[in-house]
């Protein structure tokens, strides 16, 4: 991933002088940013069980964040912290008669859609600002976000009640960070595009598609069947990758007039 935002980070630098000449003016504008996405997540990865089946589900995410950025010459670099909801969960059926039962039941079937992980992270990017028209201002970035890891661990635990055997285990499902061990720092890799509603008071109504890219886990677990002739486990992580839909609102705070 860095061999593809590290050039185009270089390429908007290069570039600046001559695409600025036809942009905004010379002059260093500082704006405070309120966003917040719908996310669809890309990363989450369920393994496979001998008997029956277990997969992913396409559990809508969420991110908000606070964000400051510096711009001159249609060069825009930016600084915040926000937060991540990363659901956690899946879609299961198992087979009854793979079960310890006296009596018939139906199979055992259901979604995991209960539970998230939420992650707190720093947003770093550069981007470019494109020449506004007609009220509207489109926009690229690219950069990093990092995360603050936690220690964590939460499960769900499905039974049934068999007149014959009592209470019976089916699944357990279980997610948890990837390390018990002291706080760690990771990093994923964004993109995004924004168009700009340019206000009469110059602040902006933002829309856009972001993009998060990772090749280290942000959480990891299992599930597993209790089946009567011994239990199939799946494994379970997500690496926090997704594609979304973004909303915000941009104020000015001030301009310093370097026009030449």
């Amino acid at each position: 991933m860095r061999t593809i935002i590290f050039p185009f980070i270089l390429l908007l630098l290069y570039s600046a002088p001559v695409l600025s000449q036809s942009a905004t003016p010379n002059r260093l504008s500082h704006r405070f940013s309120v966003v917040g996405a719908g996310l669809y997540g890309t990363g989450r990865n369920v393994g496979e069980i001998t008997t029956g089946s277990v997969s992913r589900n396409t559990i809508p995410g969420a991110t908000a964040a606070f964000e400051y950025s510096l711009q001159f010459k249609g060069i825009t670099g930016t600084l915040g912290v926000g937060m991540q909801i990363l659901p956690a969960g899946g879609k299961y059926h198992l087979p009854q008669e793979f079960f310890l039962t006296s009596e018939e039941w139906d199979d055992f079937e259901g979604r995991l859609a209960q539970y998230s992980v939420p992650l707190t992270f720093v947003p770093a990017k550069l981007g470019y600002t494109f020449k506004r028209h007609n009220k509207w201002q489109a926009s690229l970035s690219a950069g990093m976000n990092f995360y603050r890891q936690y220690s964590y661990s939460v499960s769900y635990n499905r039974s049934y009640n068999d007149a014959g055997y009592g209470r019976l285990p089916v699944s357990r499902f279980v997610v948890r960070s990837p390390s018990s061990g002291p706080r760690q720092v990771m990093k994923t890799y964004n993109a995004t595009f924004r168009l700009a509603r340019v206000l009469p008071n110059s602040s902006e109504l933002l829309v856009g598609i972001v993009s998060n890219f990772s090749n280290e886990t942000l959480y990891t677990g299992s599930f597993s069947a209790a089946y009567a002739n011994g239990t199939q486990t799946a494994d379970y992580h997500d690496n926090g990758s997704f594609l979304g839909l973004q909303f915000g609102y941009t104020f000015p705070v001030r301009k310093e007039g370097r026009n030449q």
